[in-house]
């Protein structure tokens, strides 16, 4: 939306104070003395010389370094967002050349969080608000009982922005945004209205300009030609074309992987030995997750279970036992069954991966590019980061290698090896106020040699997130969770008309 561009551009251009695009200058103050309010913003003279106070929501030089140098080291996931850092001038404290959609992601994400420790708290709940404004109304999906509640956050929104911002931030671009919720009511989700697929079709058309002296019949011309080309494209089978193109991130399974934790490999493909502890912890992990497993896992909890006559086991407990002692129960359990009772694949899982693994750079998986973090060192990407749930709450990591187990040919099991935080630890994970999560990779788990370390997740059950640096505390870095782009939730039953089609659920996971 122009709004949100419009809004990222008076906030940024306030904040560091512009020449252009800043919106608190002489006339802004003179216009506060004029209403008489905010006596303590009005011009003053000293030495014959005309002044301007210092006002709360104008970063001082210190400030602007911090908040432009997070903007200048801010490394996103591939696709999220352009190079942000390329806009920025730390030598002349500016910020300018952003994208519309850099500005989206800007006003959604990143904002509240670089102007921590920045910014008085004031400003930055003000500003915390509209950002989460924007990101709730933004969303795949939409409530219609939220988007009420919405109409009435921003109207308290904006009158907190009334009470520290100029009268001269408020163009008509800012009081436009009480409308947002109602438009939205009335026209559901964003994506559907919003510019960026238009801007997309007019730089397309801009680019059919050959001869400047008669744009117009160029771009006809360039229409007509991408017509033909585009009927032409429908009945090529065989070749590649717009239409048959896959997608970037494009996870298209062509090995036989157990429960779905396969995906594309990218970059290089190497292949090592893997020491026996290693492989060892990754076998044991698929292990207690395959739901091949499931009855064998069962009885050996009953057979554990019968030790300790009635008295009540509790859960922790019992996960204690399958982690330390099942996969060496399964072990002399399968060869005192007849073959013909037990499935082939079963016996490739007790039999354990082949030492030698494959080693790959990237992996494209459930719509997510993932790198190692080794990959990502030069790059002006960040793809590294990952979460997974478990245990009723979320993990957070970076990814230090992808590697592919082979079950002796019968299937593939793609295996991510990270540093996990240490959530359990106030020193390496917090809250801040604002409700942001707040980590530390200086205190990590599973980096001991227990039975009980687990360093790997199955690549199926990897979620992406990135990490951005805090302005206020040295080390720290917030979570910020995406979700692909391509992937939408869609919980609703289809109906279909043709009697030859039962109905189904579509669900798609986001």
């Amino acid at each position: 939306m122009h709004i949100e561009k419009n809004v990222c551009d008076n906030v940024i251009g306030t904040l560091l104070n512009l020449s252009r695009g800043g919106k608190d200058n002489i006339k802004a103050r003179k216009d506060l003395q004029d209403m008489g309010i905010r006596s303590y913003l009005h011009p003053k003279m000293r030495n014959g010389k005309e002044y301007l106070p210092q006002a709360c929501y104008t970063l001082a030089s210190r400030e602007r370094d911090i908040f432009l140098s997070i903007v200048k080291n801010l490394k996103v996931p591939d696709g999220y967002a352009s190079n942000i850092s390329r806009c920025v001038n730390l030598k002349e404290h500016k910020l300018s050349n952003l994208k519309s959609h850099d500005c989206h992601i800007l006003v959604q994400d990143l904002l509240p969080i670089c102007l921590r420790g920045v910014v008085e708290k004031k400003v930055l709940s003000v500003i915390t608000n509209l950002s989460d404004f924007f990101k709730r109304l933004c969303a795949k999906s939409l409530d219609p009982q939220e988007v009420d509640q919405l109409q009435i956050q921003v109207m308290l929104t904006l009158c907190e922005m009334e009470k520290i911002f100029p009268p001269s931030f408020f163009t008509i671009m800012i009081h436009l945004i009480i409308h947002l919720p109602m438009e939205a009511n009335l026209g559901g989700p964003v994506q559907y209205r919003w510019m960026y697929p238009i801007e997309r079709y007019l730089m397309g058309l801009k680019a059919s300009v050959r001869n400047r002296a008669y744009p117009e019949g160029s771009i006809a011309e360039g229409y007509i030609v991408s017509e033909c080309l585009t009927f032409c494209s429908r009945y090529f089978s065989d070749v590649e074309t717009i239409f048959s193109r896959p997608p970037r991130n494009d996870g298209n399974i062509q090995k036989w992987y157990i429960f779905s934790s396969g995906g594309r490999p990218i970059g290089t493909i190497n292949t090592k030995i893997l020491d026996m502890q290693s492989l060892a912890q990754a076998n044991r992990y698929v292990l207690l997750h395959s739901d091949k497993l499931s009855p064998y896992r069962q009885e050996f909890l009953e057979s554990e279970r019968a030790v300790y006559g009635g008295i009540q086991i509790s859960k922790h407990t019992e996960d204690k036992w399958l982690v330390e002692k099942f996969p060496r129960w399964l072990a002399k359990q399968i060869p005192k069954m007849k073959v013909e009772q037990v499935d082939a694949d079963v016996i490739a899982l007790v039999r354990g991966p082949h030492k030698v693994v494959s080693i790959y750079d990237g992996l494209i998986i459930n719509g997510f590019r993932v790198h190692n973090k080794k990959l990502e060192q030069h790059r002006k990407t960040q793809n590294s980061g990952v979460m997974v749930f478990a245990d009723g709450r979320n993990y957070y990591g970076n990814c230090i290698e992808i590697i592919e187990l082979n079950y002796y040919e019968r299937f593939w099991v793609i295996m991510l090896r990270c540093d996990w935080v240490n959530i359990k630890s106030p020193r390496s994970m917090k809250n801040d106020a604002n409700g942001f999560i707040m980590v530390k990779f200086s205190e990590l788990i599973h980096t001991g040699n227990r039975d009980s370390d687990d360093p790997y997740i199955l690549a199926s059950q990897e979620k992406q997130v990135f990490y951005v640096e805090d302005g206020k505390s040295k080390g720290w870095l917030h979570v910020i969770g995406i979700k692909p782009r391509d992937l939408f939730n869609l919980s609703v039953e289809t109906p279909v008309e043709d009697d030859e089609y039962p109905q189904c659920d579509h669900h798609i996971v986001a």
